[in-house]
């Protein structure tokens, strides 16, 4: 990467700061903040008690009123 930053300073990259970063990580990579890996760490999603997790999906029949179609392609009211 620090070839990569030097071989593009002035066209892609700032030539001053690509100089600042190969002086400050040149020979050494930095280490990351701990704040910043805790905003990455996988959080367990929190459970409702007495939720269920899944709902019934309702089918077009469950509602009154709801209609269906019959194989003869004719339809009809639910009741």
């Amino acid at each position: 990467a620090i070839d990569e930053l030097r071989r593009h300073a002035g066209t892609q990259f700032d030539p001053e700061l690509v100089a600042l970063f190969c002086e400050l990580y040149g020979r050494e990579a930095p280490t990351p903040d701990a704040r910043v890996l805790a905003l990455h760490e996988p959080v367990e999603p929190a459970r409702l008690p007495n939720v269920p997790s899944r709902r019934r999906r309702r089918r077009s029949t469950d509602r009154p009123g709801a209609r269906t179609i019959a194989d003869d392609g004719s339809s009809s009211a639910a009741s």
